[in-house]
């Protein structure tokens, strides 16, 4: 019966609540990951060749990206990189702060939500600007206003500004940086992840956190439509949830 139910419980969560970064309305971290998923796919003309992907974990925007990409490697602590591998992934041990690649080896990177969780993100991104060719580009998000989590590794937030400045004083080129989500899905944001989050089990935690988002997703489905309403009607926009910057190697 308990491995019956846990079927049960995966079946519902990958229905109701899709699965990353594909998620439904009904997923807590519905408008912190859709705005980001249409961001990337407009971004793959800049993502070709050699590309890298920092904190990759298990590549989830690989398919993004994969028509134009010739190699594809994978960059995370070994922990977090997945033991098995079908798609033509490499997969290397190893953080922003210390990538463990040549010099101009990259002619694109790509780092989702790590650099808030980098100890020293001013190394990280010169890091970054090593390992790109010249002309090559980065792709980095971080958020700007988001509940605690992931911890003990969630170490900062971020605005536009000094996000421009982190990437100019490492030697590279802003090309575009892009505010996601306003006033409202920040709000909605805010609630789910403390609905889903608050309180895990140190025994248990995914288990837990599995439950509570199946148990909480009605609610959480209809706080995010309105949030996405409000936004359109009221769009105050000196409050993003996330931030996404485009840099280039001069």
């Amino acid at each position: 019966m308990r491995d019956r139910l846990g079927w049960l419980e995966r079946w519902l969560h990958l229905r109701l609540l899709g699965r990353h970064p594909y998620n439904t309305v009904l997923n807590y971290n519905w408008v912190n990951v859709r705005p980001m998923v249409r961001t990337l796919r407009a971004l793959t003309p800049l993502v070709r060749g050699r590309v890298v992907d920092v904190g990759a974990g298990r590549s989830p925007y690989y398919d993004v990206f994969s028509a134009g990409v010739r190699s594809y490697i994978a960059v995370d602590r070994l922990s977090s990189l997945p033991s098995e591998e079908e798609r033509p992934i490499a997969r290397v041990a190893g953080v922003i702060e210390a990538l463990p690649l040549r010099d101009g080896s990259a002619d694109a990177l790509l780092s989702t939500q790590v650099l808030y969780q980098t100890i020293d993100p001013r190394l990280g991104l010169r890091e970054v600007c090593r390992v790109l060719r010249s002309g090559g580009h980065a792709i980095l998000s971080a958020p700007h206003s988001s509940p605690v989590h992931s911890e003990p590794y969630d170490l900062y937030r971020f605005t536009p500004q000094g996000l421009r400045r982190l990437g100019e004083e490492a030697g590279l080129e802003v090309v575009r940086l892009e505010t996601q989500g306003q006033l409202f899905s920040g709000f909605a944001l805010a609630l789910a992840m403390n609905l889903v989050l608050t309180p895990v089990s140190p025994g248990r935690p995914m288990e837990v956190r599995a439950r509570r988002q199946l148990l909480f997703a009605p609610l959480i489905g209809l706080v995010n439509v309105l949030a996405y309403l409000l936004d359109r009607v009221l769009p105050f926009n000196r409050s993003p949830v996330n931030l996404i910057v485009v840099l280039r190697k001069r």
